[in-house]
């Protein structure tokens, strides 16, 4: 160890920027670890869902996000009656048909 004026090692820098190069080469590869889990992970949930027949009909909030508008927003076009929904009690379902009938007519 080489110690300069002030009587503190010189290493140390070494030391620091082995301890850094450990640490970005570990979290190198728990990021190629998950990775790799979730592409297994994908893989399998596709192979699980690949049978299921897709959902025709889809709730205010999830209508809202294949619209990318607000939830409210969504609601405020049923009022004014610019997008068709079905109402199952209270609650407003959309079919997916429709609101890309109405994507491709609005011209999103």
């Amino acid at each position: 160890m080489i110690k300069d004026k002030k009587g503190e090692n010189k290493n140390n820098n070494n030391n620091d920027e082995t301890t850094i190069g450990n640490i970005r080469d570990t979290a190198i590869n728990w990021k190629s670890e998950l990775s790799s889990a979730a592409d297994r992970q994908l893989q399998n949930s596709k192979l699980l869902f690949e049978n299921q027949i897709p959902c025709e009909w889809l709730a205010t909030g999830e209508a809202a996000d294949y619209l990318r508008m607000s939830p409210n927003a969504l609601r405020i076009c049923v009022h004014r009656g610019q997008i068709r929904v079905y109402r199952f009690g209270r609650r407003l379902r959309f079919r997916v048909k429709d609101l890309r009938e109405l994507l491709s007519l609005k011209g999103a």
